[in-house]
């Protein structure tokens, strides 16, 4: 099977970066410069989504893990956006030894709310996502990112910007499917206190996606993990507060 997509950029320790569900990795634009001068960046894009838009899509998590994981250096840590950040998660428990330190950004374990789990997105929010994508692919996502976007200063910019960036190619059908189904599945709330070193997370506290409140309920499973919370930020931190958010992610990248 065709390898993912990864574009490598700077010098330093290695640091993968995987982008969420329906964009592709020149989402992490406004922080490539600063972290290129201390890390070596391997800018990895998921299967059906940008540069990896052709590679098949796998049926299920482990096939999405075994895909990064071929892609990337061993050993090196993992900076994760929403869907990213779970993969990275998902990754960290499925090989330990080949996952160094996980940054989970605007990502939490479970991304959909359940029993013991108020603070996560409704399923039927996902539900209507995957109907939507069979009626029309690019109006879904618009809808997607406005979500992301909300109760911003410039957040309808902000959203134009995302669905332009996410359209350098757009991604496939079949990406998008299998990444909802992820996002819906995915439960690695057990897993967090049994990894070494253990996660960090950095939240937005206007996040509507992923409530920075979520901390709590992270904090119950993993006395360890460290939470980072960026007050004014929303789903995507790292585009609105650079500067914040890169303050945040050394102290979680130097917190051995």
């Amino acid at each position: 099977m065709a390898g993912l997509k990864v574009e490598r950029r700077g010098q330093g320790a290695p640091l993968v970066l995987v982008h969420g569900w329906g964009m592709n990795a020149a989402v992490w634009g406004a922080v490539l410069a600063p972290l290129a001068r201390r890390r070596e960046l391997h800018l990895v894009e998921l299967p059906g989504h940008g540069g990896s838009r052709a590679v098949p899509v796998p049926t299920g998590a482990d096939g999405w893990v075994e895909a990064l994981l071929e892609a990337v250096p061993a050993g090196a840590d993992w900076l994760g956006w929403s869907l990213g950040g779970e993969l990275a998660l998902a990754a960290k428990r499925a090989r330990p030894e080949a996952v160094g330190r996980v940054v989970a950004v605007a990502a939490s374990p479970r991304f959909v709310r359940g029993p013991g789990w108020p603070h996560a997105v409704e399923p039927p929010v996902l539900e209507a996502f995957a109907e939507g994508l069979a009626a029309d692919p690019e109006a879904t996502l618009g809808r997607f990112f406005a979500l992301q976007a909300r109760g911003l200063a410039g957040g309808r910019a902000l959203a134009r910007r995302l669905a332009e960036q996410a359209r350098s190619p757009a991604p496939a059908a079949e990406g998008l499917r299998a990444g909802l189904g992820l996002l819906a599945g995915l439960d690695l709330r057990d897993a967090l206190a049994t990894m070494r070193p253990a996660p960090a997370f950095i939240l937005g506290g206007r996040d509507t996606l992923v409530p920075a409140a979520v901390a709590g309920d992270i904090a119950g499973r993993c006395r360890a993990c460290r939470v980072c919370p960026i007050e004014d930020a929303g789903h995507l931190p790292f585009v609105s507060h650079p500067e914040a958010f890169m303050a945040r992610l050394e102290e979680c990248l130097d917190d051995r």
